[in-house]
């Protein structure tokens, strides 16, 4: 008789419910369930045996539950129910085989891939968020902690003793972590990474989590390993290079401090009400949407400068600094709240690297790659204490100056007005033709700004000065200003009242002057191109001519010879060609020089100095102009 295979899984399920009936430890009965989920995906996709891994996998953990049993009482157990099931004998031996070597040695490849696959299907039920949550309520049914960092050493002793372990936490690095590197299949591995990475980005959190404001933080952390030097980066794209640059160096803590101390009002960080100073100045000055996330970004920040420094005083220190405003700033700011004591040593990985290097030049380290920031490591430079107080006094300085825009320019730091980039605002809107009705997105326009300045300043100030361009009626706009993303901006035309009032004719002349001006000069350079173009075809002429002769007196050729005479008069008709060009390119060239002129003649009906025509270079007057 044929045996239906769902029918007799579901019937197993109903001979071992008491052994799967729910429990508070993580091994329930939906631990078996979605071990032959994982079972019957698996084999499917690595062209298994189906029906076999899902049976063999609800035997094996309903065996694997009977603690108090033998293994021969198991191995027994399995057999019966196996001979009642109808199953063909060589199923009921395969599967029979495979439970009692899961039982057997599990740690240990099995040697069938339906074997294997059933120890893949366990060890992922064991891993990702379902594993962390089995782990923490395996502990709790134990009465194990989470985490006590204060009794860890104790633990750690009576865990050798006795195989207890002192909390969920070492459970997740002594096995949790340890479980990707033990599948076997395909499938199951890409599954294992995406699960594996999970439980370090939850540690990582954990960690950040267990370090608020916990003073005792460096002796209590959660990493695998003790502290044993911390660096300082000023940015998230620095610190998360930083971290990649040192993986595989053991205690080495990177520490982001990352408020952008290049905009915005500068106080002690210890002075009553300067964060919600500062924090009023952001909120006053930026936009709908990113009026919440400076806010977000600046209480994050704030929170970390409130614990950080002070947790120094006995680790070596190492701060990356690089020649940007922000990171500048924060290295003075830093090195004015640290104790004295404090083992500092700097890194400045964009004058580093841009020593000797004229094809990419750095202005910060969040912009350098892991793989050349690792090297530098080398060349961190103890501060002493002379150094210090020099970069101690250049904060207070700043403070007292009580600006809100600050540059690094010359290796030295200033304030500027906070309008200093305004003007750059307006030339990249001409750049970019936003003008004359037409409207460029205000995005586009802050990105121009960005990529051609040599500060490294954020998109968010420039779009604040733009806003303020536009309440200067400096710039009109199209759209919603509740995001940049959201209006579009266009120049405003700058007309004065005296000449509003005349006529129509000459205020559009006005307007293409500053056009006539950008043509004439972008002439003058095409004709400066143009005559090196023609001295080169000479020199070529030359050359030809002399090749031409020494062939015909060497060879007699004449069929050569008059392929390069051919050559010759193609070159001197492109010759005359060029000074024609030139000709035309010089008249048009004083034509826009004498457009003051033109315009002067035709509003002032000057006929004597009416300029007719343009003739290769030469402005003349018509002889018989009435």
């Amino acid at each position: 008789m044929k045996i239906n295979k769902q029918t007799l899984l579901n019937q197993a399920k109903e001979d071992f419910k008491y052994l799967l009936e729910p429990n508070s430890n993580g091994n329930d009965y939906w631990h078996t369930v979605r071990v032959m989920r994982n079972a019957a995906l698996l084999a499917e996709l690595e062209q298994a045996d189906v029906f076999l891994c899902e049976l063999a996998a609800l035997l094996y953990i309903s065996m694997d539950r009977q603690l108090n049993e033998s293994q021969e009482a198991k191995r027994l157990q399995v057999e019966n129910w196996l001979q009642q099931s109808g199953l063909d004998l060589s199923d009921a031996v395969a599967i029979g085989d495979m439970v009692y070597a899961l039982l057997q040695q599990f740690e240990n490849p099995m040697i069938t891939l339906e074997g294997r696959i059933v120890q893949d299907a366990v060890r992922l039920d064991a891993i990702g968020a379902v594993g962390l949550a089995r782990v923490f309520a395996n502990a709790g049914w134990r009465g194990d902690l989470i985490y006590d960092p204060k009794q860890q050493s104790e633990r750690l002793t009576r865990q050798k003793e006795s195989g207890g372990r002192s909390s969920a936490i070492e459970q997740v690095y002594d096995e949790l972590l340890q479980h990707k590197s033990m599948i076997h299949t395909k499938t199951g591995q890409v599954i294992a990474e995406q699960r594996d990475q999970f439980i370090k980005l939850y540690l990582r959190e954990l960690d950040q989590e267990w370090e608020l404001g916990n003073e005792s933080y460096l002796d209590e952390t959660l990493l695998p390993t003790p502290i044993s030097r911390v660096h300082i980066a000023f940015d998230d794209s620095a610190s998360g290079s930083l971290r990649v640059a040192l993986r595989g160096l053991d205690g080495e803590k990177v520490v982001c401090l990352n408020d952008n101390l290049m905009v915005g009002p500068l106080s002690d960080i210890h002075e009553q009400g300067g964060f919600a100073k500062r924090l009023q100045w952001w909120e006053e000055s930026m936009n709908g949407r990113d009026r919440e996330e400076a806010a977000e970004y600046l209480l994050m920040a704030a929170i970390v400068w409130c614990q950080w420094p002070a947790r120094l005083d006995d680790l070596p220190i190492v701060i990356w600094a690089s020649d940007s405003a922000a990171e500048q700033i924060g290295l003075r700011r830093l090195l004015a709240v640290l104790s004295k004591e404090a083992d500092v040593s700097l890194v400045n990985p964009s004058t580093l690297l841009n020593r000797g290097n004229s094809e990419q030049v750095y202005q910060h380290t969040g912009e350098i790659s892991s793989e050349k920031l690792a090297p530098l490591l080398v060349h961190a430079e103890r501060l002493l204490p002379e150094a210090r107080e020099v970069y101690i006094s250049d904060w207070y300085r700043l403070i007292a100056e009580e600006g809100v825009l600050r540059l690094f320019e010359d290796g030295k730091l200033r304030s500027v007005s906070e309008d200093y980039f305004d003007e750059s605002i307006l030339l990249a809107a001409r750049k970019l033709k936003a003008f004359n009705g037409k409207y460029i997105k205000s995005a586009r326009l802050v990105g121009e700004v960005i990529g051609y300045s040599e500060q490294r300043i954020s998109d968010s100030f420039i779009e604040y000065r733009v806003r303020r361009l536009i309440e200067a009626r400096k710039l009109s706009y199209t759209g919603d200003l509740k995001a940049m993303r959201y209006y579009s901006v266009c120049l405003v035309e700058e007309v004065s009242r005296s000449n509003s009032a005349k006529t129509p004719k000459k205020n559009w002349m006005e307007s293409i002057m500053p056009e006539l001006e950008e043509a004439a000069e972008t002439l003058q350079d095409m004709m400066a191109e143009a005559k090196a173009s023609a001295e080169t075809w000479k020199q070529l002429s030359v050359k030809l001519t002399e090749i031409a002769s020494q062939a015909v007196r060497d060879s007699g050729e004449q069929h050569g010879s008059m392929l390069l005479q051919e050559r010759m008069l193609e070159l001197q008709a492109q010759n005359a060609r060029n000074k024609e060009l030139w000709q035309i390119l010089s008249g048009m060239i004083l034509t826009a020089k004498h457009a003051p002129d033109i315009h002067k003649a035709f509003h002032q009906a000057d006929i004597n100095n009416w300029p007719s025509r343009v003739e290769f270079g030469i402005i003349e007057k018509d002889d018989d102009t009435q």
